[in-house]
C-alpha cells in the first residue's frame, strides 16, 4: 500500500482526548465505485450536475455532492457518538467534477466532513452516519475518496432527557360538565355579564358564582421542539367575579379576566421580535360552571413592598403592521400583504402618544424583492430619521426551480420626533418587478401615561433582581392595574394614588407585563359553541395500533373505516377529531404540534414497547398551506406542516412527516427519524370520504382476488441521457433478482414510437400501455420521470381525463412516483393528478408514494431502491408489511434523511396491506427442457407459510409459462442514445387449471414460435379458491431447441366472435364501450408468444390495420385445457354508427384462422331497443322474446305486453332481467 495514501480524519475529537470511556468498532473497508457525473436536465436550457458513486445518498439534494451513509446498532445505553474516518484510498477529480464541487458552494476541508447521530427506532438505537468523501488539496484541486473504513467511537450512559420526556395527564378537565368555547383576538381584560350568560342557555337562579370558572393556555404558537415544555390540557385562568357577594349572577353583574391572543412578542436577548401565529388569529378559552375539576382561581389582591431600589416611568412600546394575503410561491409560512408593482411609493403610519423623543426606536421591516434579471430597491425611510435601501442584488433568474424572490430585511435605530411615518419607495428594475411587504415591527418608549381605557405596559429597562417603583401617570383613582405576568395566576395591584398618579412597588424577577383599565369599555369574547364531553387524555391505555385523525363533518366516514380495520384486520383503532385534539392539546386553537402532541402521549406511553406504541397515523382529510381559510373553498381540513422556506421551490414543502417526529428531543429537522408510519386522504367532503371507504373495502374483498395481483409495471420517461429508464431498470432488476413471485411489465418510453403533433411530442403507445396495465391490474407502479400537477412527462402520457377514466376497481395498484409535484395535495385551487387517481371513485390508484413538491432523480433513486427492497419482502416476524411500514422503512434507511425525502408522501392508509397473495404455489413436475412443439405437463401443490401442503385448498391456478429473456433496445427518439435492456415479454402458455385438495396439473403444447437458442424459462402461478390466494414460481429449467418428432399440424384454429357474451349475432347493436369477445378452439391450443413476426392474436377496427389491436395478453384458456380459450378485450369511445370488427390468431404451430363480423353503436345515454322478436311465430302454447338493448349490465325493468291480431291484450308478463351483454 502507497503510505502517502494513508490518512486519518477525527470528526469532534483528537486522538490524545479520547476518554477511556469511548468504546472503539472497526466499520469497512468500504469501497466507493464513482460513476460518470449525473447530469439532470431541468428544463429545456438549463441542468444541474451530481457527482455520484454507487448507493451514494445526498443528504442535501441542492448541493449534488455525494455522500456515504450507514447506520450501526449501537447499545440502548448509547449517549455519544463519535467518527474517526480513516481514508485508505483516493483518486483526483477531472476538472469537470471540480466544476460540480465549487458549484456546490461548500467548505470543503483537507479532512472528509462527517457525521454521526443517535437515533432510536422502533425501540432499537441506532448511530447514523454521514461521510463526505470529498478532501481539499489545493484552491481548486480536490480528491474523490475510493476506500476508507470508520472507527466508530461510543459513550453508554443514560440518554440526556433536557426535560423533554414529560408525563400526560390522565384525564381531561373537559371530560364532565357543561363547556362553551369562547373566542378571543388581542391581549386585554373581557368582560362576561348577566346577559352573556344568559345567551348561554345557562340558569343563573340555579348557578352560584363561585363555581364559575375559565380555562385557556393561550400560550401562542407551540414550540415544534418536544424537548421544551408546554402546557398539557387546559389551565384554569385566575378570574375576578363582582355578584354584589350574594353568590350569584345578577342584572348588572359580571366575571373579568384576561385574556391573550394568539400573536406573542419574544424579549431574547436585547430585542423584541413578533411571533405571529400561523394557524389561527384567535385563541380560546372555556367557561363551566358544573365541571367535576372546577377549581376556585380568582384574580387575588397582591401588596405593594414598601422601599425601593428602582424606578419606571415609561414602558416598551411594541406595534406591527403585517397583512396576511398573499403566499407568493403557494407554500411554506410566510405570507405577504402590500404589493408595489403599480403603487410604488406607499405609507405607513404607527400612531405613538406619548413617545419619548429621547431614546432610540427600533425599526424593523422585511420585504420580498422579485426582479427578473435586473436589480430593483426598497427604500424604507422614516421621516425626520434615517432610510437605507434594499436591493435585490441583480434579482433572480424567472426560471421556476430557482428562488422566486428575494427576501431582503433591515432594522433602523432612530430618535422619534412624534407618530412614526415610514415612507416606502420602490424602485423597479424593469417594468415586470414587484415588491412585496412582509411586516415593519417597531419598538419605542413611551412615557407611562395612561391612554384610552385599557393600556398594557412592560418596561426592560427596569433593572431585574430589583423592588422596582412603577409609577403610571394621567389617570382617576378608578384605575384598577393587575399583573398579568402569569396569565394563569392575574393578580391586582395594589397601589397609592395621588394627584392624577398611581404608585407601586413590585419586585422585578423577570420582565413583569401589567394592564391598566377602567370599569368601561371592555372587550367581549365570542361565543364558539357549545362542546361535547371529550377525553383524549384518558385513552392512553388503549394502545391503538392505528390512529385515526379526522375532521368533525368526516367523522363518520373515518369510524366505518376504523370498523373495517378493526373486524378485517385485527386491529386496535382509535379515531379523534381534530377539535378535539386541539382543545386538548393546544388550548382549542388550530396548531399541528397539538396533534403531534396527542401522538407523542401514545408513543412515550409505551415506554419503548413496540407492543404497545401506534404504529399508525391516518390523517382523513385534505390539507391547504392556507392555514387561515383566506381562500374561498379552502381544503385545510386536517393541517400539514409547511417548511419556513418559502421562496425557494425546491426546499419549500409540506410534509406530513412531522407528526412522526415523536422523538423526546426530535423537532423538525429533515435528520430525524419518523417513528411511526403516516398517510393522508386527500378527501374534502364526506361524499368522497363514503367513496375511498367503499374503495379500501372493496381492495380487500374476494373480487378483488386475480393474477393482477403477480404484477409490478416500471415506467421509465426518456430524455436527460435516459437516466430515468436506467433507473427504473435498475429498480426493476430489484425485483428480478429479489422478488421472482412476480412479474415485471416495463413501459419504457423510448421504447414506442414517437409521434409529433401540433401540441408537441407524443407517445400514444405508452398511453395506450399505461391504460392497458390499469385496465389488467397491477400490484404497484412505479414512475421514474419528469411530471406535474397535471400528469406525466412532457409527452403529456398520463393526464388527469385519463385518470378520471379508470374504472379497474378491484385492481387498483399503489402508485410510486419519482416525479415532480405529482400530488400536490395542500393548493385548495386546484386539485392534483395524484389526488386524482386516489379519489377516482371507479378504480385508479389504491394509494400513492409519491411527491408534493419539486423533486431530484439521483436522490430519487436510493428512495427507490430502499422502497422496493422492502415492499415485498415480509416483516422479521413474518408479516406482511403495511404501507405505514414501508413509509418508516424508506424514509428511515440511510441516506433517506433529506428535504427530497421529506416531499414525498403516503396519500393512502398506512394500516392496509397490499394485496399480497398469501400462500405458495410450489412446483413438483416439469421437464428439464422444454422444447418447441413439445407436449408439457406440469404439476404442483399449495403449500402454507410454514411449508404444509393445503390439502383443503380447492380453486382455480392460473400459470404463465415465460419464454427466455429478451434484449431490447430502445428507437432513440430523442436522439440520447439507444437504451438496452433485459425483458422477459414472451408467453408460452396462458392457462386456467383446477386446484382439488391442494393438488393441480396442466398440460400445453409449446409454440413452434419459441427461439431454439437455449435459456432459462419461467413459470409464475397464482391461485385463489374464492377467498384466499397464492402464488408461486419456478426457473430451473430451460427453454429452447425443436422437437423433430413432433405431430403433424395443418389446420388453423376455430374462431367465433362476438361483442359483450355469446348471446350477440352479427348486426346487433352496442353502446360506445363493449368488449370484443372471442372464443378458440384448436387441437394444440393457440400461440400467445409473440414471437414470430405476425404471429399475433390480433382485431381490426373497421379495417383500421395501421391500429391493429395485439391480444395476446387477454387469452386465457379454458379451466384444464390447453384447446379451448377466450379473448375479452374492451373498446372504448366507439363513434355511433356500423362498425367491422376482424379477428386472427395462430395455433402453435403457426396456422392461422380468421372471424369477422359487424355491429351497430348507439349512444347509451338514451335506451334503444333493436330486434324485438319472439320464436316460435305464430305459436299455440309458448313462445321466447328476445330484444337487443344499449344497456349492458344493467338491471332492466322489462314489460312484454301479447295482443291478438284484432288488438285485444291477452297477456302481460313482467320482470327484472340482467345481461351481460347487449341481448334478453
Amino acid at each position: 500500500m502507497n503510505k502517502q495514501l494513508l490518512k486519518v480524519y477525527t470528526l469532534g475529537i483528537f486522538l490524545s482526548l479520547i476518554s477511556l470511556s469511548l468504546t472503539a468498532q472497526v466499520k469497512g473497508p468500504y469501497q466507493l465505485k464513482w460513476h460518470e457525473i449525473k447530469i439532470e436536465r431541468l428544463d429545456e436550457y438549463n441542468q444541474k450536475s451530481f457527482l455520484s458513486f454507487k448507493d451514494a445518498a445526498y443528504p442535501n439534494s441542492e448541493n449534488q455532492l455525494p455522500h456515504f451513509s450507514e447506520r450501526y446498532q449501537v447499545d440502548a445505553s448509547t449517549s455519544t457518538v463519535k467518527l474517526q474516518v480513516r481514508v485508505l484510498r483516493t483518486q483526483k477529480l477531472s476538472s469537470e467534477e471540480v466544476d460540480v464541487v465549487k458549484a456546490a458552494n461548500l467548505l470543503i476541508q483537507s479532512s472528509p466532513y462527517a457525521s454521526a447521530q443517535l437515533q432510536v427506532l422502533q425501540g432499537k438505537t441506532y448511530a447514523y452516519i454521514n461521510v463526505l468523501p470529498i478532501l481539499r488539496t489545493g484552491e481548486s484541486s480536490f480528491l474523490k475518496v475510493t476506500e476508507f473504513s470508520i472507527e466508530l467511537l461510543t459513550k453508554k450512559d443514560p440518554l440526556p432527557k433536557r426535560g423533554g420526556v414529560r408525563g400526560f395527564s390522565g384525564s381531561s378537565v373537559l371530560s364532565a360538565g357543561t363547556w362553551f368555547k369562547l373566542g378571543v383576538w388581542e391581549d386585554a381584560v373581557y368582560k362576561i355579564d348577566f346577559k352573556f350568560l344568559r345567551s348561554l342557555g345557562w340558569d343563573l337562579n340555579a348557578i352560584a358564582s363561585n363555581d364559575i370558572s375559565i380555562y385557556g393556555n393561550a400560550t401562542g404558537i407551540l414550540p415544534v421542539d418536544n424537548s421544551i415544555w408546554r402546557p398539557d390540557d387546559l389551565h384554569e385562568n385566575a378570574i375576578q367575579i363582582v355578584d354584589g357577594g350574594d353568590n350569584k349572577i345578577d342584572d348588572g353583574d359580571y366575571i373579568l379576566f384576561y385574556g391573550r391572543g394568539p400573536h406573542r412578542w419574544n424579549y431574547t436577548g436585547s430585542k423584541f421580535n413578533h411571533d405571529r401565529n400561523i394557524y389561527t388569529d384567535t385563541s380560546y378559552y372555556f367557561i363551566t360552571h358544573d365541571a367535576p375539576s372546577n377549581g376556585t382561581r380568582r384574580v387575588t389582591s397582591r401588596a405593594s413592598l414598601s422601599s425601593k431600589t428602582a424606578e419606571s416611568s415609561s414602558f416598551d412600546y411594541l406595534a406591527i403592521h403585517e397583512r396576511e394575503s398573499k403566499n407568493l410561491i403557494k407554500s411554506g409560512r410566510l405570507w405577504f400583504g402590500e404589493t408595489f408593482n403599480v403603487d410604488q411609493d406607499q405609507t405607513i403610519e404607527f400612531e405613538v402618544p406619548n413617545i419619548l423623543t429621547t431614546e432610540d426606536a427600533h425599526l424593523k421591516s422585511q420585504f420580498a424583492l422579485r426582479t427578473i434579471q435586473g436589480t430593483s430597491t426598497m427604500n424604507v425611510s422614516v421621516r425626520a430619521g434615517p432610510n437605507e435601501d434594499l436591493d435585490d442584488n441583480g434579482g433572480v433568474s424567472g426560471v421556476y426551480y430557482e428562488s422566486f424572490g428575494r427576501i431582503r430585511s433591515n432594522e433602523l435605530n432612530f430618535k422619534p420626533s412624534g407618530n412614526v411615518v415610514v415612507d416606502l419607495t420602490f424602485t423597479k428594475g424593469n417594468a415586470d418587478a414587484n415588491a412585496w411587504l412582509d411586516f415593519i415591527e417597531l419598538h419605542a418608549r413611551r412615557a407611562l401615561v395612561m391612554q384610552g381605557d385599557q393600556l398594557a405596559f412592560r418596561d426592560v429597562e427596569a433593572p431585574t433582581g430589583q423592588n422596582v417603583l412603577y409609577t403610571l401617570s394621567g389617570i382617576t383613582p378608578q384605575i384598577k392595574i393587575w399583573d398579568v405576568t402569569n396569565p394563569w395566576e392575574v393578580s391586582a395591584q395594589n397601589f397609592n394614588y395621588s394627584s392624577g398618579e398611581a404608585r407601586f412597588i413590585v419586585p422585578q424577577d423577570t420582565i413583569r407585563e401589567f394592564v391598566a383599565f377602567y370599569n368601561k369599555n371592555f372587550r367581549s369574547p365570542s361565543v364558539v359553541g357549545q362542546l361535547e364531553n371529550q377525553n383524549l387524555h384518558a385513552r392512553l391505555s388503549e394502545y391503538p395500533d392505528l390512529i385515526i385523525v379526522t375532521p368533525k363533518k368526516l367523522e363518520s366516514a373515518a369510524l366505518d373505516l376504523a370498523q373495517f380495520r378493526t373486524e378485517e384486520d385485527d386491529l386496535d383503532v382509535l379515531v379523534a377529531r381534530t377539535d378535539q385534539i386541539f382543545n386538548e392539546y393546544s388550548g382549542g386553537a388550530q396548531d399541528i404540534t397539538a396533534i403531534k402532541d396527542f401522538v407523542r402521549m401514545f408513543y412515550e406511553g409505551a415506554a419503548g414497547d413496540a407492543d404497545k406504541a401506534p404504529r399508525y397515523l391516518l390523517l382523513f382529510g385534505d390539507a391547504s398551506y392556507d392555514y387561515k381559510n383566506r381562500f374561498s373553498g379552502n381544503t385545510n381540513l386536517v393541517p400539514t406542516y409547511e417548511s419556513g422556506q418559502s421562496m425557494e421551490v425546491t426546499t419549500s414543502y409540506a410534509s406530513d412527516d412531522y407528526y412522526g417526529l415523536v422523538g423526546p428531543n426530535d423537532r423538525d429537522r429533515p435528520s430525524e427519524l419518523i417513528k411511526i408510519g403516516i398517510g393522508r386522504l386527500p378527501i374534502k367532503n364526506l361524499s368522497e370520504a363514503q367513496n375511498v371507504v367503499r374503495k379500501l373495502k372493496r381492495y380487500q374483498s374476494p373480487q378483488a382476488l386475480g393474477s393482477w395481483r403477480n404484477r409490478i409495471s416500471f415506467v421509465g420517461d426518456d430524455e436527460d441521457g435516459n437516466i430515468h429508464m436506467r433507473d427504473a431498470d435498475s429498480l426493476s432488476r430489484i425485483l428480478d433478482t429479489l422478488f421472482k413471485d412476480y412479474n415485471i411489465e416495463r413501459v419504457y418510453f423510448d421504447a414506442f414510437k414517437q409521434e409529433s403533433t401540433p401540441g408537441g411530442e407524443r407517445y400514444p403507445g405508452v398511453n395506450q400501455a399505461l391504460n392497458e396495465a390499469l385496465r389488467n391490474g397491477v400490484l404497484t407502479m412505479s414512475y421514474v420521470g419528469h411530471g406535474g400537477e397535471l400528469g406525466w412527462a412532457h409527452e403529456r402520457v398520463l393526464e388527469i381525463a385519463d385518470i378520471n377514466k379508470w374504472s379497474n376497481g378491484h385492481s387498483m395498484p399503489l402508485f410510486v412516483t419519482a416525479t415532480c409535484e405529482f400530488a400536490r395535495f395542500d393548493d385548495p385551487q386546484r386539485t392534483s393528478a395524484g389526488e386524482f387517481v386516489f379519489l377516482n371513485p371507479d378504480g385508479g390508484g389504491i394509494g400513492l408514494l409519491t411527491t408534493t413538491r419539486l423533486v431530484y432523480s439521483t436522490p430519487n433513486f436510493r428512495l427507490g431502491k430502499a422502497f422496493n427492497r422492502v415492499a415485498y419482502e415480509p416483516l422479521p416476524g413474518g408479516e406482511r408489511p403495511r404501507l405505514g411500514d414501508l413509509v418508516i422503512e424508506t424514509k428511515t434507511s440511510p441516506g433517506n434523511q433529506s428535504v427530497n425525502s421529506r416531499v414525498f408522501a403516503l396519500l393512502g392508509d398506512p394500516s392496509m396491506q397490499l394485496a399480497y397473495p398469501k400462500y405458495n404455489v410450489v412446483t413438483t413436475q416439469v421437464p428439464d427442457t422444454m422444447q418447441a412443439l413439445d407436449k408439457v405437463t406440469l404439476s404442483g401443490h399449495i403449500e402454507d407459510l410454514s411449508g404444509n401442503k393445503m390439502t383443503d385448498f380447492n380453486g382455480t391456478i392460473f400459470p404463465l409459462v415465460f419464454d427466455k429473456k429478451k434484449d431490447i433496445q430502445t428507437l432513440n427518439n430523442d436522439g440520447d442514445g439507444a437504451f438496452k435492456y433485459l425483458d422477459r415479454s414472451s408467453v408460452i402458455f396462458r392457462g386456467k387449471a383446477k386446484v382439488k385438495n391442494g393438488d393441480f396439473s396442466f398440460t400445453f403444447v409449446v409454440p413452434k414460435d419459441v427461439s431454439i437458442l437455449y435459456g432459462g424459462g419461467k413459470i409464475s402461478y397464482y391461485a385463489h379458491n374464492g377467498d384466499e390466494d397464492a402464488n408461486g414460481y419456478y426457473d430451473l429449467f430451460t427453454v429452447g431447441g425443436r422437437n423433430e418428432n413432433a405431430p403433424e399440424d395443418s389446420e388453423g384454429p376455430k374462431i367465433s366472435l362476438f361483442m359483450n357474451d355469446e348471446n350477440f349475432v352479427r348486426g346487433g347493436i352496442t353502446n360506445e364501450n363493449p368488449d370484443l369477445y372471442g372464443v378458440f378452439f384448436d387441437e394444440n391450443g393457440i400461440n400467445t408468444a409473440g414471437n414470430g413476426v405476425g404471429h399475433d392474436i390480433v382485431a381490426t377496427l373497421d379495417a383500421n390495420t395501421a391500429n391493429a389491436i395485439v391480444l395476446n395478453d387477454y387469452y386465457e384458456s379454458e379451466e384444464d385445457s390447453y384447446q379451448n380459450g377466450e379473448v375479452r378485450y374492451p373498446l372504448s369511445e366507439l363513434k355511433p354508427g356500423t362498425h367491422t370488427l376482424h379477428r386472427k390468431a395462430w395455433d402453435v404451430y403457426n396456422n392461422s384462422g380468421e372471424a369477422e363480423t359487424e355491429f351497430l353503436v348507439t349512444q347509451s345515454a338514451q335506451f334503444a331497443l333493436y330486434h324485438v322478436l319472439n320464436y316460435p311465430n305464430p305459436f299455440t302454447t309458448n313462445t321466447d322474446f328476445y330484444f337487443e338493448h344499449n344497456l349492458p349490465d344493467q338491471d332492466l325493468q322489462v314489460r312484454v305486453q301479447i295482443f291478438t291480431v284484432s288488438g285485444r291484450s291477452v297477456k302481460t308478463i313482467d320482470g327484472f332481467y340482467n345481461s351481460k351483454g347487449f341481448r334478453v
